[in-house]
């Protein structure tokens, strides 16, 4: 006759049961929670290449980068002036339209929600955040350049207008050498990625000034970064308008 033993698993068994299980979970698990990431980085790239078409096709068109749209918490009665609306994925300009600048920022750093209505794009990122954008004003109002000769009749900006955003290697707080990997930006969209600022690299991006950081991809605590940049060459971008004769 078969002795069959009745008795469950003891404690111990069940642990080690559990312990495989975890690691055969943990296996699996991390390198698909990897290849999401990657796949939602991939993904924001290929959007970024979109908007920076449609950023300069704007410009052809109307001789101008456009204005951000004002985020939530930004100050009401500067956005709202006209009938501007928070939130509403539509360039924001002072007093709706009638001033010469953008309702949202200051001269140098007009920063708020990329105008994706407007723009005709998608205005969030892969993790489902709204995508921001900051654009020098220089080349977002809309009084005409005539500070260069010959002076152009039907664009804001010029040749020789220039634009205060810069991109650098690492946060102005890290304590470390700061290299600067590109300057002269008219505009900059970008995306806090899978997780918001947690380190002085990414804090330098959500501080409200004109410095930006772009480095590559690092899950270290104190150093953590994983926003996306992507910012306007202000020569491909003038190049563009040359071709189109926007430019003289």
């Amino acid at each position: 006759m078969l002795n069959i033993n009745k008795n469950g698993f003891t404690l111990i068994e069940l642990a080690i049961v559990l312990f495989i299980v975890g690691l055969l979970l943990a296996g699996i698990l991390t390198p698909m929670a990897t290849s999401v990431e990657q796949s939602r980085r991939s993904t924001l790239d290929e959007q970024y290449d979109e908007i920076e078409e449609t950023l300069i096709g704007f410009a052809i068109v109307n001789g101008r980068l456009p204005c951000p749209d004002c985020p939530l918490g930004a100050a009401a009665a500067a956005c709202s002036a006209g009938g501007n609306v928070i939130n509403d994925g539509i360039e924001d300009q002072s007093n709706g339209g009638i001033g010469d600048g953008c309702a949202v920022g200051v001269t140098t750093n007009a920063e708020g929600n990329l105008p994706w209505v407007t723009l005709g794009v998608g205005g969030t990122d892969p993790w489902g955040n709204t995508l921001r954008y900051q654009v020098d004003e220089a080349f977002a109002d809309i009084d005409v350049e005539t500070g260069c000769a010959p002076a152009t009749a039907n664009a804001s900006f010029s040749i020789c207008t220039t634009a205060g955003i810069i991109i650098q290697d690492t946060g102005d707080a890290c304590g470390t050498a700061i290299s600067n990997i590109a300057s002269d930006v008219p505009a900059v969209i970008y995306s806090q990625g899978n997780e918001t600022a947690t380190s002085c690299n990414e804090l330098e991006n959500t501080d409200g000034d004109i410095r930006f950081v772009d480095m590559d991809y690092n899950l270290t605590a104190a150093t953590y970064y994983d926003d996306m940049i992507h910012w306007l060459s202000p020569f491909v971008l003038k190049s563009r308008m040359v071709k189109a004769e926007v430019l003289p």
